[in-house]
């Protein structure tokens, strides 16, 4: 019995989250580590990056008789802060393409109007050459929302979030750690140093803390993911399997979506703080992008999914890889009971959003998988991943 088990379970690759990494304690430094990456910007640490983002509104003054212009497709995270400022939220189209619909953008403009925000989606940067004009003609903040881009530059050979008066940052999205935003302000006139923060929820670290290690201990250890894939395939039995299952036509964001007001100014944790300095950025960017490129090969002559960007341009590091695909909730549900750490990506909406006035948005997040490209997955396990994508494919269309 025991051996049937494990025999059933332990050809299972396990490519789920990012883990703890033990080798950022006793390694050196790195030279070319994530805080060096920012170069002599300037550079204020949070606890997360929507707390960047609501001190980034009360560092501009923006509040109450305010709009802020913000991107179609969104999480809703990121919305949350934006609305806890006072300022009325505006969406502008995103296209199919998860391009920005400039001539949207520009008519949307009023007196009103403080804030363009702009999300550089997947971690490939948008081209801000002309909204940067429009902003400045009409006195308007830009801020760029780089919380899926870090370590990408811009298409100008720039590091990203160099062109906005504000950018923030997640490291989390991209990296092991338990906790970590960052706020860069561009505009010097906004450079104040009146920067009053209190300490992380300590909680909550830890909580992060202890899920970074079980996601390690899953990674290493094969018995301990055996288990862990046995334990999960049974909780998920009652869950949807039909492949024609949906969600809600307009399901609204998780409740740890939700902004806490208790986060304001909290900043980054010492221990993340520490973990930065020893991850080389070159090299995380490197096995990013060789992960996506592999991806690219497998699926160039796939018909029933398509790449939302066949093209990995010079300098850019994807967060993952996103594909448009049909029933992209049934396949994310398939993947993850075999281990693999996909997402139906932002397949929810936030309630204060008119989302019918957005049909291309909606069909994105509808139809956006997003496979894990982090550089903790091997060619092995994304040849995994390939493999049950287009076992799932090959059975839906058959």
């Amino acid at each position: 019995m025991r051996i049937k088990f494990f025999s059933t379970y332990k050809s299972l690759q396990y490519c789920g989250p990012m883990g703890l990494e033990i080798n950022p304690f006793f390694k050196a430094i790195d030279r070319d580590n994530i805080i060096s990456w920012f170069g002599n910007r300037k550079v204020v640490n949070f606890h997360k990056g929507r707390v960047a983002i609501r001190y980034a509104c009360e560092l501009m003054g923006i509040g109450a008789g305010d709009t802020i212009l913000a991107p179609s497709y969104n999480c809703g995270s990121e919305i949350e802060p934006l609305y806890k400022s006072g300022a009325e939220v505006s969406l502008y189209r995103i296209d199919k393409a998860g391009q920005i619909d400039i001539s949207d953008l520009q008519k949307r403009i009023n007196a009103k109007t403080r804030l363009v925000y702009v999300t550089h989606f997947f971690g490939f940067p948008h081209d801000l050459t002309q909204i940067k004009k429009i902003c400045e003609e009409n006195r308007i903040f830009l801020l760029e929302d780089c919380a899926l881009s870090l370590l990408s530059n811009d298409p100008d050979g720039n590091i990203i979030g160099s062109i906005g008066d504000i950018s923030v940052f997640s490291f989390t999205k991209t990296l092991p750690v338990p906790d970590g935003g960052a706020l860069v302000i561009n505009n010097t006139h906004l450079n104040s140093n009146q920067y009053v923060l209190s300490k992380p929820p300590t909680s909550k670290v830890i909580h992060e803390l202890y899920l970074l290690v079980k996601r390690m201990l899953l990674r290493t250890l094969s018995y301990s993911r055996s288990l862990f894939s046995f334990i999960m395939n049974i909780m998920r039995k009652n869950r949807p399997g039909d492949k024609n299952f949906a969600y809600n036509k307009f399901p609204d964001i998780p409740a740890d979506f939700v902004y806490q007001n208790n986060l304001n100014r909290r900043k980054i944790s010492n221990l993340t703080k520490f973990m930065l300095k020893h991850w080389s950025s070159n090299r995380i960017m490197q096995i990013r992008r060789s992960n996506y490129q592999r991806y690219l090969r497998a699926f160039a002559y796939q018909k029933n999914i398509k790449p939302l960007f066949n093209e990995l341009p010079e300098g850019v590091c994807p967060l993952n890889f996103p594909v448009l695909v049909d029933k992209s909730k049934y396949i994310n549900s398939q993947l993850n009971k075999k281990s693999i750490d996909s997402y139906a990506w932002w397949a929810h909406f936030h309630r204060n959003c008119s989302w019918s006035d957005y049909p291309e948005t909606c069909y994105l997040k509808n139809n956006v998988l997003a496979l894990p490209v982090h550089h903790q997955l091997s060619e092995k396990h994304i040849d995994y991943i390939i493999r049950q994508v287009n076992e799932l494919l090959a059975d839906i269309n058959s």
